[in-house]
């Protein structure tokens, strides 16, 4: 009896973590149809006059842009404070994720500490970024260092980007990178992109590789085969794939330019998970005794006691030569791999700022009501004269001067609690297709047409007046006179007009 009612607790655990599993899979696959949706739009590839290839955005921009989308998700965009860049080279996505809302700390890495120094000048506050300030507070620290090293001043980040980096490293780095970011980062986002090799043949000119630096270009199959195995080896991580830089329509076949792998913690899209956060660090062969016996236990945590039923197959890559040791110190401006600092600290700019006492969704409701009293007006151009209304779509209320500060879905969800009407709407004339819109309708001042309020606005205005002027010129020219009078200035300028010629 005991054995029957143990084995039916283990198949009805079993049921309630498949369903689960499913439930987090299912919210998963529609995060990856809102990607898709973003790839596919507002990009477009042609040749020019010599056959050369051309994106319409460039594709570095696409990438750029692509990511800023990806952490707009609602699903995890309030969660999101802390981000990592390696690979950052001269800063090009900065511009492009340095306002969104939430984020307080971005850390750039790369290897290249020259290239870094010369263009430090990229992550400095704007001058006008100190007369309009930020209503959260935002730190920038530039590290000159490798993606391997688990620095702790980077240990607690929610989102690891690393955008075309992958194919830069050597064998061994490259084998390191997956437990450096998934067993000791942790995080709850990681984006990659690298070359799509599928895609060269369409760039007559390449002789080998894109870049002079490349140690390899993976092929579609070459890159979801490496980001399907980390899933294997960290299963607390689903993995969706997507192209950027799609080609023209008959090269389809080919795929897109770049590719890109989004890692999502699978807590992210599915609250009832329970992730285990401890880190350890492999150092040599644990299974080795002579080790085993060198080491004091008070110290070191060891691979097998924090995850006896996992191989990550890299644990033997952090040898004991690299002691690490529990943090003792708060070192900053130099390496210390004593306490896990690896980083050369570059520079660090804090960002002025105001203290916005608001929740996040009364700033949000806030500017949603600025912009829709701003394009609700009635000289705007999405007031509809016939129905004397504003017809708003919610696309239009995403952006602000500042770029992108939230999703379309997220508007629509903010506006219907608020008790706006939303309606499909035909704001092009010369397109049939229709947008979800926000429906305003301006309020219109009283207007009043009493002859004592109009000749009261005009009499202050009599000293102005010319009194000469004030007399009636009917009374000194006659119709007559008046045409004759006309007839002489225009045959006057006439005769200028020949002259000048």
């Amino acid at each position: 009896m005991i054995v029957i009612f143990h084995c039916a607790s283990l198949f009805i655990r079993y049921i309630i973590k498949e369903r689960r599993r499913r439930h987090a899979l299912y919210e998963f696959q529609k995060i990856q149809e809102n990607i898709k949706d973003i790839n596919s739009a507002c990009s477009s590839a042609y040749r020019d006059a010599e056959q050369d290839l051309k994106f319409d955005p460039p594709v570095y921009r696409q990438r750029y842009g692509t990511i800023h989308d990806v952490l707009l998700n609602a699903k995890w965009r309030k969660d999101l404070r802390k981000i990592v860049e390696f690979g950052c080279a001269e800063f090009g996505l900065f511009i492009f994720i340095k306002n969104l809302i939430g984020i307080e700390e971005i850390n750039f890495v790369d290897i290249d500490e020259q290239l870094l120094k010369d263009n430090l000048f990229r992550v400095r506050p704007l001058t006008c970024e100190y007369l309009r300030r930020r209503p959260e507070p935002l730190t920038i620290n530039v590290f000159a260092g490798s993606i391997i090293d688990p620095d702790r001043r980077i240990l607690d980040s929610d989102v690891v980007i690393g955008i075309e980096i992958i194919e830069h490293l050597y064998p061994d780095i490259l084998e390191a990178v997956p437990y450096t970011i998934f067993h000791c980062i942790q995080p709850k986002l990681a984006i990659f992109t690298t070359p799509n090799a599928d895609f060269n043949e369409l760039l007559p000119n390449l002789k080998k590789f894109r870049h002079y630096d490349h140690k390899f270009e993976w092929s579609r199959e070459q890159f979801q085969s490496w980001a399907t195995n980390i899933t294997e080896r960290f299963p607390q991580y689903f993995a969706s794939f997507h192209g950027i830089g799609a080609g023209p329509k008959e090269t389809q076949y080919l795929g897109s330019c770049s590719q890109m792998v989004v890692f999502v913690r699978r807590d992210v899209v599915d609250t009832s998970y329970i992730l285990s956060k401890s880190r350890c660090f492999c150092r040599g062969d644990m299974k080795s005794e002579n080790k085993l016996q060198g080491m004091n236990k008070g110290k070191w945590d060891y691979c097998v006691s924090c995850c006896p039923m996992q191989s990550y197959g890299i644990c033997t890559y952090y040898s004991y030569a690299n002691h690490f040791e529990e943090l003792k110190t708060e070192s900053q401006n130099h390496k210390d791999p004593d306490n896990l600092v690896f980083y050369k600290l570059l520079q660090t700019e804090d960002f002025p700022f105001y203290k916005d006492d608001r929740t996040q969704e009364q700033k949000l409701l806030d500017e949603l009501k600025y912009k829709i009293y701003n394009l609700g007006n009635v000289n705007g151009r999405f007031f509809n004269v016939d129905k004397f209304r504003s017809e708003i779509p919610l696309v239009m209320l995403t952006t602000s001067s500042l770029g992108q500060f939230i999703s379309e879905s997220e508007v629509r969800t903010l506006l219907s609690s608020q008790g706006y009407k939303l309606e499909e709407c035909r704001t092009n004339e010369e397109d049939d297709e229709k947008q979800l819109c926000v429906i305003y309708e301006p309020e219109m001042e009283n207007s009043s047409s009493s002859e004592s309020e109009a000749s009261g606005y005009e009499s202050g205005h009599s000293r102005f007046l010319n009194e000469a002027s004030l007399s009636d010129w009917d009374d000194d020219d006659s119709p007559n006179q008046r045409d004759g009078q006309k007839d002489a200035w225009l045959r006057n300028s006439c005769m200028l007009e020949v002259n000048w010629k």
